[in-house]
Formats: C-alpha cells, sequence, structure tokens
C-alpha cells in the first residue's frame, strides 16, 4: 500500500481502480473550505472505493444527509459544531450494512459481545457497539448528551440558515473596513462551497488572535499565518459577530496588536 496526499481539487481526478480506499474532510479545518461530498462519494461508489469521511467541521452546523448520499464510514468530533465542549467524545459513523463485517483494530471489554464474560478473547457486540472501547468520560459524556439533546430540537436547515448569516455579517464587515486591507479572507463565500467559519490570513495572525483574545473574542491561530473564526449557529448571534469584527477593526486600526504582550508569549488556540 502506499500513502498519497492529494489536493481536495485533486480528489475526483485521482479516484481510481486501484485506489484501495480514501481519507477526506468534508470542510477543511484551515480555510473552510466544503468538497462535494454526495458526488465524490457516488464516483468512489462506482469504483468500489470505500470512503472513510471526516465531518469534524460538518456536523452540527451543516444538514447531512448520510445514508441518502450513500456514505458508509464517517467519524467526527463532539467539541466542535455538536458543542460538547473541550474534551468531549468524538465519534464513528457505520452504514448498517457495513456493521457486521466490521473489524475493530482496538478492543475493548465495552466493544465486547459479553463484556462481562471476561473471556480470553475478543468476541465483537453486534452491529455499531463493537466500536466502544474502553469506560466512557462519563462528565465528558454527559456533556455532550446535553448539547446533542439541545441541537435534537432545533432545526439542521434553520441552523444552517442561521450559519449563513452569521457568516455574511463577518464577511461584510472585515470586506467593507479599510482596516482590513492586509486581511486575505480564504474561506469561500458561496454557501455551499464553505463550512460554518470564516478564515483570515494575515500577517500578523498570531498577534491579532492574542489581542482579540483580551478583547473578549474567542477565535483561534492556525499555521500559517490564519485567523479563524468559529461560527457556532446554535448560540452565536448577529450582534456577537458584528461586536467581533469590531473589535477585530479597533485592534487593527490602534495597532494594539503591535504591543510586546501580543507580538510574544504562547500561541492562543
Amino acid at each position: 500500500l502506499e500513502l498519497i496526499y492529494q489536493p481536495a481539487a485533486d480528489i475526483a481526478s485521482a479516484l481510481q481502480e486501484d485506489v484501495a480506499a480514501v481519507l477526506l474532510s468534508h470542510v477543511q479545518y484551515r480555510s473552510g473550505s466544503r468538497v462535494d461530498l454526495p458526488s465524490l462519494q457516488a464516483q468512489a461508489k462506482a469504483l468500489d472505493i470505500p470512503v472513510v469521511w471526516d465531518l469534524a467541521h460538518s456536523a452540527g452546523a451543516l444538514p447531512l444527509e448520510l445514508d441518502a448520499w450513500g456514505v458508509e464510514y464517517a467519524v467526527g468530533c463532539g467539541y466542535k459544531f455538536l458543542n460538547g465542549g473541550p474534551g468531549a467524545p468524538s465519534f464513528a459513523y457505520v452504514a448498517q450494512h457495513r456493521q457486521a463485517e466490521l473489524q475493530p483494530v482496538l478492543s475493548g471489554w465495552f466493544g465486547h459481545k459479553q463484556p462481562f464474560a471476561f473471556g480470553p478473547d475478543f468476541d465483537p457486540a453486534p452491529g455499531i457497539d463493537r466500536l466502544q472501547v474502553g469506560t466512557p468520560p462519563i462528565l465528558s459524556m454527559l456533556a455532550l448528551e446535553a448539547a446533542v439533546q439541545v441541537l435534537q430540537k432545533a432545526d439542521i436547515h434553520s441552523l444552517w440558515a442561521q450559519s449563513q448569516a452569521l457568516f455574511d455579517a463577518l464577511y461584510e464587515a472585515l470586506s467593507q473596513a479599510p482596516e482590513c486591507a492586509d486581511c486575505q479572507i480564504l474561506t469561500p463565500t458561496e454557501a455551499e462551497q464553505r463550512g460554518s467559519q470564516l478564515s483570515l490570513r494575515h500577517p500578523q495572525a498570531a498577534a491579532l488572535c492574542r489581542a482579540l483574545a483580551e478583547a473578549g473574542v474567542v477565535a483561534d491561530y492556525r499555521e500559517p499565518g490564519l485567523l479563524r473564526f468559529g461560527l457556532a449557529p446554535a448560540y452565536n448571534s448577529l450582534e456577537e459577530v458584528r461586536e467581533a469584527a469590531a473589535r477585530l477593526i479597533q485592534i487593527l486600526r490602534t495597532g494594539l496588536w503591535r504591543e510586546a504582550r501580543f507580538a510574544q508569549g504562547p500561541k492562543v488556540t
């Protein structure tokens, strides 16, 4: 087997009969750009290529129709738009018709058919339960459960509409401000081509991120020189993103980021 890295734009042309499997992010975490999941999944299925989708930056913000799109395998996190908080458990998705053939690489007692038999061999539980490993982190599970219960009361299409409104408000404020002339917005403006975030490149992105944190705006910094705003449609408001933009513009206008406490020290993530 040979591991090959391909830019998202080249994935479609790279799908050939000699490809054994594809691991692909639905939304790229740096830029926020989104690939055409239904189209790529259909193309891969026609060639009998299994695809494992990373939905970490999709689940909880974007409408996902995994059964309708023919998705068989996916993974994701609970701390992003599922709102489970730092350290929230991750998740795995496997289409029902594929679960019986799964052979877990990590075999833990919670994934055993008879977890209290304590036999010498691993006998996997039926269905998706075989992917469980050890005792789950109970406090983290409770936080994620509470967050998901709230999300289940909301309509995912309404959440995505709110995400688009948040992006538009932030983009409009930043793109029209003369102070942001050195800000290069990387996230596509077309809603169908992006996730629920706005990423921009700036020569002093790390210092800006630290200055924003002191100003009460939680963004994060990613190499190389990227400032990223996550837009959580379940609880972020238009007033909040407009205020975040105003504070960033003020920091740029006053040159506050040039102060030593922002220019040096640990990065804010």
